[in-house]
Protein backbone atom coordinates (compact mmCIF):
# COMPACT_ATOMS: atom_id res chain seq x y z
CA UNK A 1 0.00 0.00 0.00
CA UNK A 2 3.11 2.37 0.61
CA UNK A 3 3.71 2.40 -3.01
CA UNK A 4 1.03 4.00 -4.33
CA UNK A 5 1.58 7.17 -5.84
CA UNK A 6 0.86 10.44 -3.72
CA UNK A 7 -0.17 13.64 -4.64
CA UNK A 8 1.54 16.72 -2.98
CA UNK A 9 -0.58 16.78 0.14
CA UNK A 10 0.94 13.47 0.53
CA UNK A 11 -2.41 11.31 -0.41
CA UNK A 12 -2.90 8.61 -2.35
CA UNK A 13 -3.42 9.44 -6.19
CA UNK A 14 -6.75 7.24 -6.88
CA UNK A 15 -7.78 5.74 -10.25
CA UNK A 16 -10.32 7.72 -11.39
CA UNK A 17 -11.63 7.14 -15.04
CA UNK A 18 -13.34 4.14 -16.67
CA UNK A 19 -10.84 1.09 -17.30
CA UNK A 20 -10.19 -2.64 -18.08
CA UNK A 21 -13.90 -3.74 -18.08
CA UNK A 22 -17.19 -4.34 -19.65
CA UNK A 23 -19.74 -1.77 -16.98
CA UNK A 24 -18.42 1.56 -19.01
CA UNK A 25 -18.09 2.84 -15.12
CA UNK A 26 -15.45 5.35 -13.51
CA UNK A 27 -13.66 2.83 -11.50
CA UNK A 28 -12.42 4.24 -7.72
CA UNK A 29 -10.36 1.09 -5.96
CA UNK A 30 -7.28 1.26 -7.81
CA UNK A 31 -4.01 2.92 -6.75
CA UNK A 32 -1.19 4.12 -9.08
CA UNK A 33 2.24 3.06 -8.61
CA UNK A 34 5.30 5.10 -7.66
CA UNK A 35 8.08 3.30 -9.30
CA UNK A 36 10.12 5.77 -6.85
CA UNK A 37 9.30 3.64 -3.94
CA UNK A 38 12.57 1.11 -3.95
CA UNK A 39 10.64 -2.31 -2.41
CA UNK A 40 8.15 -1.65 -5.70
CA UNK A 41 10.42 -1.03 -8.16
CA UNK A 42 12.76 -3.99 -7.18
CA UNK A 43 9.82 -5.87 -7.54
CA UNK A 44 9.25 -4.47 -11.39
CA UNK A 45 13.25 -5.69 -11.87
CA UNK A 46 12.49 -9.05 -10.98
CA UNK A 47 9.00 -9.67 -12.44
CA UNK A 48 10.66 -7.98 -15.91
CA UNK A 49 13.81 -10.09 -15.21
CA UNK A 50 11.54 -13.64 -15.31
CA UNK A 51 9.56 -12.58 -18.50
CA UNK A 52 13.03 -12.07 -20.70
CA UNK A 53 14.60 -14.82 -18.61
CA UNK A 54 11.58 -17.08 -18.90
CA UNK A 55 9.87 -16.74 -21.95
CA UNK A 56 12.81 -14.21 -23.86
CA UNK A 57 10.29 -12.23 -25.04
CA UNK A 58 12.12 -9.30 -27.25
CA UNK A 59 10.84 -6.50 -25.01
CA UNK A 60 8.44 -5.16 -22.24
CA UNK A 61 5.93 -2.21 -22.15
CA UNK A 62 4.88 -0.60 -19.21
CA UNK A 63 1.39 1.20 -18.98
CA UNK A 64 1.20 4.20 -17.52
CA UNK A 65 4.77 5.51 -17.47
CA UNK A 66 3.05 9.33 -18.02
CA UNK A 67 1.64 9.45 -14.42
CA UNK A 68 3.75 11.91 -12.09
CA UNK A 69 3.38 13.59 -9.74
CA UNK A 70 5.05 15.68 -7.29
CA UNK A 71 4.71 12.73 -4.50
CA UNK A 72 6.48 13.94 -0.97
CA UNK A 73 7.92 10.36 -0.57
CA UNK A 74 9.42 9.11 -3.83
CA UNK A 75 10.11 10.80 -6.61
CA UNK A 76 8.43 8.80 -9.94
CA UNK A 77 11.04 10.59 -12.22
CA UNK A 78 14.27 8.89 -10.39
CA UNK A 79 12.34 5.63 -9.60
CA UNK A 80 11.57 5.35 -13.84
CA UNK A 81 15.34 6.33 -14.69
CA UNK A 82 16.62 3.59 -12.36
CA UNK A 83 14.52 1.59 -13.16
CA UNK A 84 15.72 1.28 -17.34
CA UNK A 85 18.48 1.86 -16.33
CA UNK A 86 18.88 -1.48 -14.33
CA UNK A 87 17.19 -3.07 -16.98
CA UNK A 88 19.38 -2.18 -20.01
CA UNK A 89 22.38 -2.96 -17.78
CA UNK A 90 21.08 -6.71 -17.35
CA UNK A 91 19.55 -6.86 -20.82
CA UNK A 92 21.12 -4.40 -22.86
CA UNK A 93 19.95 -6.23 -25.99
CA UNK A 94 15.86 -6.15 -25.17
CA UNK A 95 13.35 -3.30 -25.35
CA UNK A 96 11.62 -1.22 -23.03
CA UNK A 97 8.49 0.65 -24.14
CA UNK A 98 5.98 2.93 -22.50
CA UNK A 99 2.96 4.88 -23.04
CA UNK A 100 3.11 8.51 -23.74
CA UNK A 101 4.96 9.89 -21.44
CA UNK A 102 6.24 13.23 -21.26
CA UNK A 103 9.45 14.77 -22.20
CA UNK A 104 12.19 14.34 -19.28
CA UNK A 105 11.42 10.61 -19.75
CA UNK A 106 11.48 10.21 -23.63
CA UNK A 107 15.13 9.12 -23.61
CA UNK A 108 14.78 6.27 -21.13
CA UNK A 109 12.39 4.11 -23.53
CA UNK A 110 13.02 3.03 -26.55
CA UNK A 111 9.25 3.49 -27.79
CA UNK A 112 6.07 5.05 -26.50
CA UNK A 113 3.01 4.56 -27.65
CA UNK A 114 0.82 7.70 -27.40
CA UNK A 115 -2.90 7.99 -26.93
CA UNK A 116 -3.59 10.94 -28.53
CA UNK A 117 -0.90 10.96 -31.80
CA UNK A 118 2.93 12.19 -32.10
CA UNK A 119 3.23 14.22 -28.83
CA UNK A 120 5.04 17.62 -28.76
CA UNK A 121 4.61 20.97 -30.63
CA UNK A 122 4.57 20.04 -34.02
CA UNK A 123 5.45 16.96 -33.61
CA UNK A 124 9.21 17.94 -33.00
CA UNK A 125 9.51 15.39 -30.53
CA UNK A 126 9.62 12.88 -32.77
CA UNK A 127 13.15 13.56 -33.59
CA UNK A 128 14.25 12.30 -30.22
CA UNK A 129 11.43 9.55 -29.88
CA UNK A 130 9.79 7.35 -31.75
CA UNK A 131 6.15 5.96 -31.05
CA UNK A 132 3.41 3.33 -32.24
CA UNK A 133 -0.26 2.70 -32.58
CA UNK A 134 -2.05 2.54 -29.56
CA UNK A 135 -3.48 -0.43 -28.02
CA UNK A 136 -6.83 0.94 -28.33
CA UNK A 137 -6.08 2.00 -32.54
CA UNK A 138 -8.74 -0.29 -34.56
CA UNK A 139 -7.87 -3.26 -36.09
CA UNK A 140 -8.49 -4.22 -39.85
CA UNK A 141 -11.62 -5.53 -38.53
CA UNK A 142 -12.56 -2.41 -36.40
CA UNK A 143 -11.90 -3.78 -33.22
CA UNK A 144 -9.62 -2.12 -30.46
CA UNK A 145 -9.23 -5.62 -28.35
CA UNK A 146 -9.41 -5.32 -24.97
CA UNK A 147 -8.81 -1.72 -24.40
CA UNK A 148 -12.10 -0.01 -23.41
CA UNK A 149 -11.36 3.26 -25.24
CA UNK A 150 -12.35 1.82 -28.38
CA UNK A 151 -15.79 0.99 -27.40
CA UNK A 152 -16.42 4.59 -27.91
CA UNK A 153 -17.58 6.44 -31.37
CA UNK A 154 -16.04 9.74 -29.69
CA UNK A 155 -12.83 8.30 -28.18
CA UNK A 156 -10.12 10.92 -28.91
CA UNK A 157 -7.92 8.34 -28.66
CA UNK A 158 -8.96 7.00 -32.04
CA UNK A 159 -9.89 10.31 -33.85
CA UNK A 160 -6.86 12.23 -33.18
CA UNK A 161 -4.15 8.80 -34.42
CA UNK A 162 -1.86 9.67 -37.10
CA UNK A 163 -0.62 7.17 -38.76
CA UNK A 164 1.30 8.95 -41.21
CA UNK A 165 4.12 9.69 -38.22
CA UNK A 166 3.71 6.49 -36.16
CA UNK A 167 5.17 3.20 -36.28
CA UNK A 168 2.76 0.96 -37.53
CA UNK A 169 1.99 -1.81 -35.47
CA UNK A 170 -0.61 -4.85 -34.93
CA UNK A 171 -2.09 -6.68 -32.40
CA UNK A 172 -2.87 -10.31 -32.73
CA UNK A 173 -5.60 -12.07 -30.65
CA UNK A 174 -6.30 -16.23 -30.88
CA UNK A 175 -8.31 -17.42 -33.61
CA UNK A 176 -7.55 -13.65 -35.61
CA UNK A 177 -5.26 -15.09 -37.85
CA UNK A 178 -8.02 -17.94 -39.10
CA UNK A 179 -10.96 -15.30 -39.35
CA UNK A 180 -8.61 -12.01 -40.51
CA UNK A 181 -5.89 -13.42 -42.63
CA UNK A 182 -6.44 -11.55 -45.64
CA UNK A 183 -7.05 -8.53 -43.64
CA UNK A 184 -3.46 -8.80 -41.92
CA UNK A 185 -1.68 -9.82 -44.77
CA UNK A 186 -2.87 -7.21 -46.74
CA UNK A 187 -1.78 -4.51 -43.80
CA UNK A 188 1.72 -6.14 -42.81
CA UNK A 189 2.11 -5.33 -46.92
CA UNK A 190 0.96 -1.75 -46.47
CA UNK A 191 3.27 -1.64 -43.65
CA UNK A 192 6.83 -2.24 -45.68
CA UNK A 193 6.51 1.07 -47.40
CA UNK A 194 5.80 2.99 -44.35
CA UNK A 195 8.39 5.78 -43.90
CA UNK A 196 8.39 8.84 -40.58
CA UNK A 197 7.03 11.81 -42.74
CA UNK A 198 8.86 15.21 -42.23
CA UNK A 199 7.15 16.56 -38.81
CA UNK A 200 6.63 20.63 -39.87
CA UNK A 201 9.39 21.86 -37.91
CA UNK A 202 11.54 19.54 -39.40
CA UNK A 203 10.36 21.13 -43.18
CA UNK A 204 10.99 24.13 -42.43
CA UNK A 205 15.02 23.74 -40.83
CA UNK A 206 15.65 21.54 -44.46
CA UNK A 207 16.40 18.83 -42.05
Amino acid sequence: MDAGLKTAAGQFKIQNWLDWNTDLQIETMGLIMNFGHPRYRDYMISKTADLFDTYDIDGIFLDGTLRWQNSPDYSTYEGLVQYTQEIRKRYPEKMIMGEDGYDAIYGLFDLFHTSAGPLGLENYMLRYTRQFYYLAYPAENGSAGIHEIGWSKDSHTIKNAKPEFTIPSISIFNGDLEKYGAQIKNKLEVYKSWELKPVPIMSKNGD
